[in-house]
């Protein structure tokens, strides 16, 4: 049976032709996410891999993405990483067991309509290349795709190829550098999930451009992006999940407003609603979006070297705001008591990004990903923490443990309700000041 496949950026040239012929009944951002994004009403994501996955950044990430842009979807979401995970998993003490373990534990029992794999680090284990090892992990991630397309016959598999190590901000520890080390195993991932027809998230390579790009911006900043120079740090896990995000299809679009400064007119309008235009004065009007900006902390010294060096912003981000026929040189612009700044006519004229600025959205968004975050938290002390460890006492103590275990999952599911609740629309008042 052919494995269904999740829509990559790469299938969009095949499928414009028909987007094109239903353009007219499109959906809107904040509608049930439109036939050209990966994921669906009523998904279930289990997001499965090692200990990239198991610090739950990218992971918390990736759903506050997609519900910030899709506010009514209601999709679930599975945490399922463990530390020191490989192809055929950890039978370490803290490790998650072994892979036929793993993947009846995690994966199968949990349903999933959609399988997100990352792995391949701790295979390669920081060492030179070693034929037999590669032939060894090639045979046994083999055998992961196997057993989850068996498990879990129709859900979609996206493959996330090896986070880079560090080869570019430090020396390498050996001739070639375990960078490309990785670099052949990204290519041995990538020519197996293709073969299962998997969508493929090349990483890998993506990376390790970024980061050579921050290393030319800002070397000592760039070398703090990954710890122990494999493992992603927050700045560089949004970069993870803004990948899978663009592998998946998301619109680049937040929204769009064109006003006539003069008329005090709205020209044009994409994925929101605009009211009470008012030109006496100041140009003041109601705005109520679509949907959310992304849920990006521009707070954090590492995440602006990530954005001036990848293409997150252009790619995902575009909540453009542009004004004509303005008279005065400079204007304010506040949004409800938010004051975001001063720009020139011209710069309204070409258009503002607002999703660069601190705008009430932005702040609306952060509170998505804070209940993303809790709830794979939560979720996570529940399996881990307990579920996992401690529920081989005698019945009468197991049963408090089960107990404990039912209302933490009711926690995390509280948390995932909160986030969808943050991600919905809210009307703002706009006042653009002549200065």
């Amino acid at each position: 049976m052919k494995f269904p496949t999740i829509l990559c950026r790469r299938a969009w040239p095949i499928l414009a032709a028909a987007l094109a012929a239903s353009a007219a009944h499109a959906q809107s951002s904040s509608d049930v996410s439109p036939r050209s994004f990966a994921v669906q009403e009523g998904d279930k994501v289990v997001m499965y891999g090692d200990d990239v996955t198991a610090h739950r950044l990218y992971s918390a990430d990736l759903p506050a993405f997609v519900q910030s842009r899709h506010p009514r979807l209601n999709v679930s979401w599975v945490e399922s990483g463990w530390d020191g995970d490989t192809t055929i998993g950890n039978a370490n003490w803290w490790g998650g067991g072994d892979m036929k373990g793993r993947t009846d534990r995690d994966v199968k029992a949990n349903h999933p309509s959609v399988v997100v794999i990352q792995l391949g680090n701790n295979d390669a284990d920081k060492t030179a290349y070693d034929q037999r090892r590669f032939d060894e992990f090639s045979t046994s991630y083999q055998k992961v795709l196997d057993k989850i397309r068996g498990d879990n016959p129709g859900a979609r598999l996206t493959v996330i190829t090896p986070v880079p190590y560090d080869d570019v901000n430090h020396q390498p520890d050996f001739a070639g550098g375990v960078n490309d080390v990785l670099a052949k195993y990204s290519v041995a991932e990538i020519r197996l999930a293709q073969a299962a027809g998997a969508c493929v998230v090349d990483l890998h390579t993506r990376m390790s451009a970024m980061l050579a790009k921050t290393k030319s911006m800002d070397g000592g900043l760039s070398a703090q992006l990954t710890e122990s120079r494999w493992k992603p740090g927050a700045a560089a896990q949004l970069f993870i999940a803004a990948e899978m995000a663009k592998a998946w299809g998301m619109d680049a679009n937040v929204d769009a407003v064109t006003l006539d400064g003069a008329a005090g007119t709205v020209l044009s309008t994409r994925n929101t609603q605009v009211t009470g235009t008012s030109h006496q004065g100041p140009l003041v009007w109601t705005q109520t979006d679509d949907c959310l900006p992304l849920p990006i902390d521009r707070s954090d010294a590492g995440v602006n070297l990530v954005l001036k060096s990848s293409d997150i912003m252009e790619s995902l981000d575009q909540q453009i705001l542009m004004v004509t026929n303005l008279s005065a040189a400079n204007y304010e612009l506040k949004i409800d008591n938010t004051e975001l700044g001063s720009f020139s006519r011209e710069q309204l004229a070409a258009g503002v990004n607002l999703a660069a600025l601190k705008t009430p959205m932005l702040e609306q968004s952060l509170k998505v990903v804070q209940m993303f975050r809790a709830q794979q938290e939560i979720a996570d002390e529940a399996f881990h923490g307990i579920q996992t460890w401690h529920t081989h006492y005698d019945p009468a103590i197991n049963r408090h443990m089960f107990d404990a275990i039912e209302a933490l999952h009711q926690a995390a599911n509280t948390a995932a309700q909160e986030a969808k609740k943050f991600a919905q629309p809210i009307a703002h008042t706009f006042t653009l000041t002549p200065q």
